[in-house]
């Protein structure tokens, strides 16, 4: 989990100019700062909508908690070697495991490169 503020203290820090962190979570939802602005949006997937964070502080309280979300590190999906089946012995079961996951990072590389083409 990340850092802990209150709500006052996101608007103090919008107003002063201060660099805002990229994602923060407030009563529930993920929001995220957009780029060529210093407020937040949060997009609900299911309804299509997206809502800026103001609508939400209006109901809420300015000592009310946000938590900063700290930048998720990026992997490197094509770096990601195998598993070699020779793991603890070569029994069945560690062939089967090893197999399904080898068949999961297959999967995931020819996703990732499928992405980077569009």
């Amino acid at each position: 989990m990340g850092e802990v503020i209150k709500v006052i203290d996101l608007l103090n820090m919008i107003a002063d100019g201060e660099e805002l962190p990229k994602r923060i979570k407030y009563d529930g939802y993920i929001f995220t700062k957009t780029d060529n602005m210093s407020y937040y949006t949060y997009f609900d997937e299911e309804d299509y909508i997206t809502t800026h964070i103001m609508e939400y502080l209006r109901c809420g309280d300015l000592h009310d908690e946000v938590i900063i979300l700290e930048d998720e590190e990026e992997i490197d999906i094509q770096s990601i070697e195998e598993l070699d089946d020779t793991i603890n012995g070569n029994s069945h079961l560690v062939d089967v495991k090893t197999n399904t996951i080898n068949k999961l990072i297959e999967a995931v590389k020819q996703l990732d490169n499928k992405l980077k083409e569009k």
